[in-house]
């Protein structure tokens, strides 16, 4: 269960970092909608809508990603934890630091050797 947990919580951090630059090119992003295996599980549906700190809709269709944003309006929404979302982003801070000292490890490695 850890492992399945570290795992996702690494893959919300990576999409995270995409909506981040999403909103800082000014779209404004206030709900994550989840269609497929993405809403089937209760902890994965709470760590999304933690990690992002964005509400959390759940497309009724299991195909949602071939219907596309016209059947928006089938939704049913899950509870943002403003507690946990701050925990979340404490740790994302610090994985954004490790990320940029390990990218920078790795580009002097890279000079080091050519």
């Amino acid at each position: 269960m850890l492992r399945f947990l570290i795992l996702r919580v690494g893959r919300n951090r990576n999409i995270r970092e995409s909506m981040e630059v999403f909103e800082a090119e000014g779209h404004a992003i206030r709900t994550v909608h989840l269609g497929g295996g993405g809403k089937r599980n209760a902890v994965w549906r709470r760590m999304i809508g933690d990690v992002f700190g964005k509400d959390i809709a759940l497309l009724a269709n299991r195909d949602a990603s071939a219907v596309g944003a016209k059947r928006r309006k089938n939704v049913r929404t899950a509870a943002l934890s403003l507690e946990r979302h701050s925990v979340y982003g404490r740790i994302h801070s610090r994985y954004r630091k490790a990320y940029r000292a390990l990218n920078e490890f790795y580009q002097e490695e890279r000079e080091d050797a050519g």
